[in-house]
């Protein structure tokens, strides 16, 4: 079983991403033998200054939205010409019946998801809050039991940061699988002589856990070497980077015998629950 999501870009400004609501719905789609449709309707905001933002935001989310069907621009468009469309859409009851009779009909639409932005200029903040209502009856089905904040608020702009923050909304809506691994492959070499004895040198890789993981293991296999001592691998405390260390040795000057490493690093991640 599958949601279709549709979105229509106009949104508000308070940037509380919701938490948790894959996991809210999930009894209602338990109950459908058909394939759900959801519309996400314009954000409303309490900042019309932000509509811009707030429609960009919008259109970033729908981008990195995986875990669904989103209903083809075009097929959403025409739908929208199709009804005439009533001020100040905050709830299912602000549809009349005859556009709750197109969307049923033309999109087979079962629920409505409606956003509210809120700038917060004294905490300094923009968050989102999310409502899902059935179409039908009008019940609201899910509310964000927590949120996502942009803070400070000038970082609205940051097109990276805000990714980010949508990536974690995505995230919460789309969960990985619980336990993933990482192969990464290793290799270096030491090819200089500064000295009339054999030098050293340490070196270090770094890895990043993916977001919304944490490392649990990291493991190293020497797949060829020479002159290559001191391997380990050690897990921040936070578990979200790991390092693989080591260190090569070259010969002097007058006899140049090179060091080098190729290595296998496998990490093991778990989702963060």
């Amino acid at each position: 079983m599958f949601i279709n999501f549709v979105f229509y870009p106009q949104a508000t400004v308070r940037i509380l991403l919701f938490i948790s609501l894959f996991a809210l719905i999930t009894p209602v789609l338990a109950q459908s033998p058909e394939p759900l449709v959801g519309y996400v309707w314009d954000f409303e905001t309490n900042n019309s200054a932000e509509k811009d933002l707030a429609e960009q935001i919008t259109e970033e989310f729908e981008e990195k939205f995986s875990c669904f069907t989103l209903l083809d621009r075009r097929n959403r468009d025409r739908l929208r010409s199709q009804m005439t469309i009533e001020n100040e859409i905050r709830s299912v009851t602000d549809l009349s019946p005859e556009n709750k009779e197109i969307l049923l009909r033309e999109g087979h639409a079962k629920m409505f998801i409606f956003g509210s932005l809120r700038d917060n200029h004294t905490e300094g903040e923009i968050t989102i809050r999310v409502t899902i209502e059935s179409l039908t009856t009008g019940e609201i089905l899910a509310r964000t039991p927590k949120s996502v904040i942009i803070s400070p608020r000038g970082r609205r702009f940051d097109s990276l940061y805000r990714q980010g923050k949508l990536g974690e909304l995505v995230r919460q809506l789309c969960p990985g699988p619980k336990n993933i691994s990482k192969i990464f492959k290793v290799e270096q070499t030491k090819d200089d002589f500064p000295d009339l004895m054999p030098n050293s040198r340490n070196y270090q890789r770094t890895f990043n856990a993916e977001p919304g993981y944490r490392i649990i293991g990291c493991n190293w296999n020497q797949t060829e070497g020479n002159n290559s001592t001191d391997l380990e691998c050690n897990i921040s405390m936070d578990k979200l980077i790991a390092t693989f260390s080591f260190r090569l040795t070259s010969g002097p000057i007058y006899d140049r015998w090179r060091g080098w490493l190729g290595a296998t690093i496998t990490l093991t991640e778990e989702l963060i629950e």
